[in-house]
C-alpha cells in the first residue's frame, strides 16, 4: 500500500487536501481529510485505530507525507507528531520530516509466562518474573545485568536501532553493551562497545529508541543490557530494528527549501527528536565546517516553551543560555557511536548561520558516513540548509554573547561599568561595526564614555570586549539596551534589566566589618574549590562574565579576601567550609586559600572547616603507607586547629574517589588503609577519624559500606533527572532527581547518607567545552525549592549514628564547573538570601555589604599586560603550573620546574590578540632528566579561541630532546586551520616524563 498525504502550505486555516493520483494504491484506499480532527474514511484496510491516534497527535501546521512504501504498523502517531521542521519553499512556511521506514531484525517480547527468551540476570537483579507479556524486575546491586545467553549472530549495521520500551519506578542511566566476539576479559565486552541513555525514574512507559553505530564491529554476536541500582523495571520489549534509508548522496549541500533531501526521523526519546541525513562519504580532514542555516518558528497555536526571538536577542525572563539546544550529530566509518555537538544558539536566537568547528571534535576523524540533528521537543525551529566544507560560510552575523553589568550590587549614584561581549559567528568579515548602548532617564552616560564605539573589521570566529560607565540616579530596575550593526550583516538587539539600589549609610572602613551571624537548628557547609589564585586560572571565566564574583577577580589566599567570605557565609547561616584538598603521593597542591587566607583571617572562628581529599589521583598512587603518611600530616596541620569540624570528637574528613583507592588497593586493601589512619589518629590521642565517602550511587554506598567507610555524600550527581542522550537539561529536573536519590539512599544504603548533598548547579563550559553537561535554567528561586526538599528530607530522617540536622552544598565557587553560590554578578546575594530564608529564623530584610560599600577592595588579581611575548627575566610573568609540575621560579632568567607525571603543563596568562597577526611561534627550551640520561619526547602549545578551552585541534606538537642544552623551536601557525580568531590564553606541555627539570627561557610570537 502506498499513501501520500500532502500538507496546503499557507495560513493555518488552510485544510488538508485530497490527492489525487492516489499513487497507485493496490488496496482501494481513499483519502479525504478535511480539518486535522475529521475521520480519515478507509475503505478495505482496518487503520482506524492507528489514524485516530495518530489524528489526535497532529498539529494544524504539521506536515506529513511519505513517497515510499510504508508499513501499516508505521503509521502511528510517532511518524506524525515531529519537531523538527524544513523550511518550505514558501515564505515563511515551513513542512516536517518523513519518518524512517524499518525493518524489525530480532525481537524479545516476553509473550510467554515465565520465559526470559535468552535473557538471564545476575545477581544484582531479584524477583525476576514474566508475565502478562512484560518482564519484571529489582535491582538490588551495584551492577545489576541482563546478558543475552542464546546465540545471536547479525550484520552490525550503521542503520541498527535499538529499541527498547520500559518503565522505572527511579531514574538512571542504563546502558547496552554489544561485541562481535566473546573472548576477553568480560567476553567480548567493553566501556567502548555500549551506548547509554537515561531512563525517567517516574513510574510511566516510555520507548527509548538509540541508534548504537556499531558498524565498526562487522557482526553482533553478543549484547547485555545493564540497568541501574534500587530501581523496579518492567520491560515490555527489546527489538533490534534496521532503518531503510534512502541512497547515498555525495552533494555535501543540503537546500531544505527544495524538499527533505533524504533526511528523515529515525528515533524518539522522550524530549527529543533525532533526525539523520541520507548516508554521506567523506573525509573529515578535509571538510571541517558544518554550517547550518536556522530560523525560529513559533506554531499558529503557540507551541509551549517556544519562544519568538529576534537575531541576538533573549526575553530577559528566560535569561542567558536558558533554553535547550539543538545538537549535530556525527558518524565515521572507523569510530563506534555518535558524537554530539551543541549549536550554541542559547542566547543569541535561532536565526541565522551557525558555523561548527568540527576539526576541534574528537569524533571528527576518518570517514564521516552519516550527520544527524538531535532536536528538543518542543523545537521551535527550522533548519535552511546545511553545507559541509573547508570555510565557514555565510555573510558576517554578529552576535552579542554577553551584556551586563560588571558590579554584583549597583548602586545609585555610583559608577559602575556595562560590559558586552560581540563576536562574528558569520563566514564573512563583518566592517564597520557600530555598538550603540541606550539608556532610559533615569541613568546616564558618564561623561569620558561614548555611547557608540566602532570596531573597525570583525572576522570570523573573532570577539571583542566593549565596555561603559553608567550612573543611576535613582533606584529601581532600568533597562539598558544595547544594538551592534555593520555595513554588511544585520543588527542585532539585546536589553538587561540593571537593579540599581541606594547605597547603604554605613561609614567607610579600615577592614571587613565585623561579621552578625545567624544560624538555625542546622549545619549548613559548603564545598570550597581552592582554584583562583592568579589570572591564568581566572583566564576561562572571563569569556562568562555572568559569572564575576562580587569580590572581582579575586587574589585567593589574601585573609582579607577570606574575612569577606567569611562574612558572607555566616551572615546566611552557613556553619562549615569543606575545603578541597590535593595529596598525590606527599604532593601537596592548591593549598593557599586555607593556610594562607583562612588560617590567617581575622573572623575564622566563626566558621568550621574540614578537608575534601580530592584523591582523583594517576593509577598506582594509593598504598596502605601513603594513606598513613596523609593521615599522619592531618593530624600534625589541621585536627588540633580549633576550628576544625568534628562529630562525637572525631576530625571530619571527606574522600573524593572511594574508587581510587579501591582500583589501587583492592577492596579489602582499602578496608585496610581506612582503619590504618583511623589507627594513626588513636595513636595521636585523638578520638578516632571519621571517614566519609562521595559516592555516585546505591551500588558506591555499598561498596563503601563494605570498606568501612562511616557514611556516604556526595560532590554532585550533575545527571540526576536527565532523560534522552542529550547533554543539556533543565536544572529543575535536577531537584526532583536529588530528592529521589536522596530517599533511594536512605532507605537502602548501609550506612547513612550524610551531610545530605545540595547542588548548586553544573554548568562546565568554561573549563571543558560546549560539548559538555549543561543544568540550564539555575535560578535562587529553584535553588531554594531545592533547599525546602532537603529540609523536609532531613525532618523526615531519623537520627542515627550522625545527627540528621546536617546538609552540603556544592558549592561556594566552583566558577568552572558551574556550581557557586558564592555573591556573584548574576544572581547576586540570592542563593545565600535562599539558605538564610530556608534555614535561620533571621529576620528579613537585612543589609548585605560589598567592599565597595565600606571603601575597600578591589581584590582583584593583578592584571597582566596583554603580551605576546615572554622572557621571564625577573618573574613567572603570568605562567602557572598544573599538577604534574612541582617548583615553579624564576632561575638565571629563565622559568623553571620540574615534573611529577606524565602530564605536566605550563598556563599562560589571560590575553587577547588576533591570530591572524602572527604567522609562527618561538621556543626556547632546556630539558633534563633527573638521572642525566639523555632522551627524545614530544611537546604541545596549546592555545585558546574565544571562550573555548583547550583542545587537541587548536594544538602543535613537535619534537623536544633532553639533552640538558638550549634548543629554539620555530613553530608554523600561519597554515594550521585552528590558528584563526580571538587567541584568548596558551599552554605549553614541555614533555611527557617526570623527573624532568624543564627550563623555558622563552616563548614570543612571530608577526
Amino acid at each position: 500500500m502506498r499513501i501520500h498525504l500532502t500538507r496546503i502550505t499557507g495560513p493555518p486555516w488552510t485544510g488538508w487536501r485530497r490527492q489525487s493520483n492516489a499513487l497507485g494504491v493496490s488496496h482501494g484506499v481513499t483519502w479525504w481529510l478535511g480539518e486535522p480532527s475529521a475521520w480519515a474514511w478507509v475503505w478495505g484496510i482496518g487503520l482506524r485505530q492507528h489514524l485516530n491516534r495518530a489524528m489526535q497527535a497532529m498539529s494544524s501546521q504539521w506536515t506529513v507525507w511519505s513517497n515510499r512504501a510504508v508499513a501499516v504498523a508505521g503509521l502511528a502517531a510517532s511518524a506524525l507528531s515531529l519537531g523538527l521542521r524544513l523550511a518550505a519553499g514558501a515564505a515563511g512556511s515551513t513542512q516536517t520530516l518523513p519518518q524512517a521506514q524499518i525493518r524489525t531484525v530480532l525481537e524479545w517480547s516476553f509473550e510467554q509466562a515465565g520465559q526470559l527468551e535468552g535473557w538471564q540476570p545476575n545477581a544484582h537483579l531479584r524477583d525476576v518474573a514474566v508475565s502478562n507479556g512484560l518482564l519484571r524486575a529489582r535491582a538490588v546491586g551495584a551492577d545489576p545485568i541482563l546478558e543475552l545467553t542464546k546465540k545471536i549472530d547479525f550484520p552490525a549495521s550503521a542503520w541498527n536501532q535499538i529499541e527498547v520500551r520500559l518503565k522505572a519506578d527511579r531514574g538512571g542511566m542504563a546502558e547496552f553493551f554489544w561485541s562481535n566476539t566473546t573472548t576477553g576479559r568480560y567476553g567480548g565486552f567493553t566501556a567502548q562497545k555500549s551506548t547509554q541513555f537515561n531512563v525517567l525514574g517516574d513510574g510511566q512507559w516510555h520507548t527509548y529508541q538509540l541508534m548504537p553505530f556499531w558498524h565498526t564491529e562487522g557482526r553482533i554476536v553478543r549484547l547485555r543490557f545493564d540497568v541501574f541500582d534500587g530501581a523496579q523495571f518492567e520491560l515490555d520489549f527489546i527489538r533490534i530494528n534496521e532503518l531503510l534509508m534512502p541512497p547515498a548522496v555525495t552533494n555535501l549541500e543540503f537546500d531544505f527549501t527544495q524538499g527533505a533531501q533524504g533526511w528523515q526521523t529515525v528515533a524518539r526519546q522522550p524530549g527529543s527528536t533525532l533526525v539523520l541525513s541520507p548516508p554521506v562519504r567523506f573525509e573529515a580532514a578535509s571538510n571541517g565546517i558544518v554550517s547550518v542555516c536556522l530560523a525560529a518558528v513559533q506554531s499558529a497555536r503557540g507551541a509551549a516553551g517556544v519562544v519568538p526571538m529576534s537575531p541576538g536577542q533573549v526575553p530577559e525572563s528566560i535569561g542567558l543560555d536558558a533554553l535547550r539546544r539543538p545538537a549535530l550529530l556525527v558518524a565515521s566509518s572507523s569510530r563506534a557511536g555518535l558524537q554530539r555537538v551543541s549549536l550554541p544558539v542559547g542566547n543569541a536566537g535561532l536565526d541565522g548561520v551557525w558555523n561548527l568547528d568540527m576539526w576541534a571534535e574528537p569524533g571528527w576523524r576518518g570517514t564521516v558516513i552519516a550527520l544527524g540533528l538531535e532536536v528538543p521537543e518542543p523545537a521551535g525551529m527550522a533548519v535552511t540548509w546545511l553545507k559541509i566544507s573547508d570555510t565557514p560560510q555565510g555573510p558576517p552575523q554578529l552576535r552579542i554573547d554577553a551584556f551586563r553589568p560588571e558590579a554584583t550590587l549597583p548602586r545609585v549614584g555610583r559608577p559602575v561599568w556595562v560590559q558586552a561581549l560581540l563576536s562574528n559567528t558569520g563566514g564573512q568579515t563583518a566592517t564597520n561595526v557600530q555598538v550603540h548602548l541606550t539608556l532610559p532617564d533615569a541613568v546616564r552616560l558618564r561623561p569620558d564614555t561614548t555611547a557608540t564605539q566602532t570596531v573597525a573589521t570583525l572576522g570570523f570566529d573573532e570577539q571583542v570586549a566593549l565596555r561603559w560607565a553608567v550612573e543611576a540616579r535613582t533606584p529601581g530596575r532600568h533597562t539598558v539596551r544595547l544594538m551592534a550593526q555593520a555595513a554588511n550583516a544585520k543588527p542585532v538587539v539585546t536589553e538587561v534589566g540593571v537593579d540599581f539600589t541606594p547605597a547603604p549609610a554605613v561609614p567607610p572602613a579600615s577592614y571587613v566589618p565585623a561579621p552578625k551571624p545567624v544560624r538555625g537548628p542546622y549545619e549548613v557547609g559548603v564545598y570550597y574549590f581552592p582554584g583562583w589564585q592568579t589570572a591564568s586560572q581566572w583566564q576561562p571565566i572571563y569569556a562568562f562574565p555572568e559569572r564575576r564574583p562580587a569580590l572581582g577577580w579575586y587574589r585567593e589566599g589574601d585573609p582579607e579576601v577570606a574575612d569577606w567570605q567569611i562574612k558572607w557565609a555566616v551572615e546566611h547561616g552557613i556553619t562549615f567550609f569543606v575545603y578541597d584538598w590535593y595529596w598525590d603521593r606527599g604532593q601537596r597542591q592548591l593549598e593557599h586559600a586555607l593556610h594562607q587566607g583562612y588560617f590567617n583571617a581575622r573572623y575564622r572562628s566563626l566558621l568550621k572547616f574540614c578537608l575534601l581529599w580530592a584523591n582523583h589521583n594517576p593509577p598506582g598512587s594509593s598504598s596502605l603507607e601513603d594513606c598513613r603518611a596523609v593521615t599522619r600530616y592531618w593530624i600534625q596541620h589541621y585536627f588540633r586547629r580549633p576550628e576544625h569540624l568534628t562529630v562525637g570528637g572525631q576530625p571530619v574528613v571527606l574522600i573524593f574517589s572511594p574508587d581510587r583507592l579501591r582500583a589501587d588497593l583492592g577492596s579489602a586493601g582499602a578496608r585496610a588503609a581506612l582503619e590504618a589512619m583511623r589507627a594513626e589518629c588513636r595513636q595521636a590521642g585523638l578520638k578516632g577519624l571519621r571517614l566519609i565517602a562521595c559516592v555516585g550511587d546505591l551500588g558506591g554506598a555499598r561498596q563503601a559500606a563494605q570498606e568501612g567507610y562511616d557514611a556516604v555524600t556526595a560532590y554532585n550527581w550533575p545527571h540526576l533527572g536527565m532523560s534522552g542522550q542529550g547533554n543539556w537539561a533543565p536544572f529543575a529536573a535536577l531537584i526532583d532527581g536529588y530528592h529521589r536519590q536522596w530517599e533511594h539512599l536512605r532507605q537502602h544504603s548501609p550506612v547513612p547518607l550524610w551531610p545530605v548533598p545540595v547542588s548548586g548547579g553544573w554548568d562546565s563550559r568554561p573549563w571543558h567545552g560546549e560539548a559538555n553537561l549543561v543544568r540550564f535554567g539555575r535560578t535562587p528561586a529553584l535553588f531554594r525549592q531545592h533547599l525546602l526538599a532537603a529540609k523536609q528530607f532531613l525532618a523526615q530522617t531519623a537520627p542515627g549514628p550522625f545527627p540528621n540536622n546536617w546538609l552540603l552544598i556544592e558549592a561556594w565557587n566552583e566558577w568552572g564547573e558551574g556550581s557557586y553560590i558564592e555573591p556573584h554578578q548574576e544572581f547576586g546575594f540570592g542563593y545565600l538570601d535562599a539558605i538564610r530564608d530556608v534555614f535561620t529564623s533571621a529576620a528579613e530584610p537585612h543589609i548585605d555589604l560589598t567592599p565597595a560599600d565600606v571603601g575597600l577592595g578591589p581584590y582583584d588579581v593583578p592584571p597582566q599586560p596583554v603580551r605576546t611575548s615572554w622572557e621571564f627575566t625577573q618573574d613567572t610573568e603570568g605562567w602557572e603550573r598544573t599538577m604534574h609540575l612541582a617548583e615553579l621560579k624564576i632561575e638565571e632568567g629563565a622559568l623553571t620546574a620540574r615534573t611529577t607525571g606524565r602530564d605536566p603543563a605550563l598556563f599562560g596568562p589571560s590575553t587577547r590578540f588576533r591570530a591572524s597577526a602572527f604567522s609562527s611561534v618561538v621556543v626556547r627550551l632546556k630539558l633534563a632528566r633527573a638521572d642525566g640520561q639523555p632522551f627524545r619526547d614530544t611537546a604541545q602549545l596549546f592555545w585558546r579561541i574565544g571562550r573555548r578551552p583547550e583542545q587537541e585541534a587548536s594544538s602543535l606538537r613537535f619534537e623536544v630532546v633532553g639533552d640538558g642544552q638550549w634548543h629554539t623551536c620555530q613553530l608554523s601557525l600561519a597554515g594550521h586551520p585552528h590558528w584563526r580568531g580571538t587567541i584568548t590564553g596558551l599552554r605549553l606541555d614541555p614533555c611527557t616524563q617526570p623527573n624532568v627539570t624543564v627550563c623555558l627561557d622563552a616563548l614570543r610570537l612571530v608577526p
